[in-house]
């Protein structure tokens, strides 16, 4: 993966990314992390192999990517990246962005967010250094 693809996608706020880029690389990381770090916080023969410092910044650095993502599949569906804030509220969030982010697809033609997340994608991967 190129440093210009990892800029668009995970440090950079303003875009558009379609369904599936959100579920590889924004959905789908974060599951994994936490289910890698349940077997690793755990202490085996009282030698814990994360601190609890070293999960507190690696969640702090996984959720700032997550935000960048659903900010960017916000941008996708036409809305302001403000439309986050309901993804906050315990469940209605969760069913919010799991059906409107996650199922319904994005705008295909460009919209005040600019041209359609395949289009963004592809000039950012075929970039020059």
């Amino acid at each position: 993966m190129s440093s210009k693809l990892l800029k668009f996608l995970y440090a950079n706020i303003n875009g558009r990314i379609g369904r599936k880029t959100f579920w590889l690389y924004f959905i789908l990381p974060q599951w994994i992390f936490f289910i890698l770090l349940g077997s690793t916080v755990s202490s085996y023969d009282n030698v814990i192999i994360a601190t609890p410092d070293l999960v507190f910044y690696l969640m702090i650095l996984i959720r700032i990517g997550v935000f960048m993502g659903f900010v960017k599949r916000l941008h996708d569906r036409g809305k302001s990246g403000w439309w986050f804030i309901l993804c906050l509220i315990p469940v209605i969030g969760d069913i919010y962005w799991f059906i409107d982010l996650g199922i319904l697809p994005g705008n295909k033609t460009e919209n005040k967010y600019g041209a359609s997340a395949q289009i963004q994608l592809e000039t950012v991967y075929n970039a020059k250094a």
